[in-house]
């Protein structure tokens, strides 16, 4: 009978699984797409009833998305889509929302929901307990990445979200909208000519 050099090894590999979160931390088929009425790689227009398309514009220095708000979504304060203006126009590219409900008990509910759902995501948070994150990523049935993630903030810094939002996105749609836009741009660059700076001085205040 031959005996393994690394009887051990099993065991192992079956503990970082288990540690990693298991089979859904590395991928999913049951990759999520939508989030209340909105749906990944959905036409903007199939969702109008709950967006304030007079709101919707480019976003500033990065002309191949734009942005809308949304409106009049039940169990939800606030929140915005990104949808595509190059490679995929219209297509909804991430969803983000923020909830009603801000304390930190109801986050804990929707954290254990996700977690019995899709098993153990990835921690993001901090250590002060002002931020509280977690991260699911999945592929679906095209190979895309899609990531969600969970956050309650309770801190003073303004460039967090206030309370508890959510975030899911198409990553991979998102840099292939991106490749688009700055593809185009390069090649508007190349056949635009602004002239020459008159001077130094022209770059500066005054």
């Amino acid at each position: 009978m031959r005996t393994s050099l690394f009887p051990w090894l099993p065991v192992v590999l079956l503990s970082a699984l288990f540690l990693s979160g298991g089979p859904a931390a590395l991928a999913a088929t049951n990759a999520p797409k939508t989030l209340a009425a909105y749906t990944l790689g959905q036409d903007i227009s199939a969702a109008a009833e709950y967006l304030d398309m007079d709101s919707a514009q480019t976003i500033w220095n990065q002309e191949w998305f734009k942005q809308v708000e949304v409106k009049s979504l039940p169990g939800f304060r606030n929140g915005y889509l990104i949808y595509g203006n190059c490679n995929m126009p219209g297509k909804i590219l991430r969803i983000k929302l923020k909830y009603d409900d801000t304390s930190l008990a109801f986050f804990e509910r929707l954290q254990k929901t996700l977690q019995d759902r899709y098993g153990r995501g990835e921690w993001r948070g901090d250590p002060f307990g002002t931020l509280h994150s977690w991260k699911w990523g999945f592929t679906d049935e095209k190979g895309d990445s899609i990531s969600v993630i969970l956050q309650h903030y309770s801190g003073t810094d303004t460039s967090y979200t206030e309370g508890n939002s959510i975030r899911l996105a198409n990553r991979d749609a998102l840099s292939r909208e991106k490749a688009c836009g700055e593809a185009k741009e390069k090649g508007e660059g190349q056949r635009q000519d602004k002239g020459k700076v008159p001077s130094f001085d022209w770059y500066l205040p005054k």
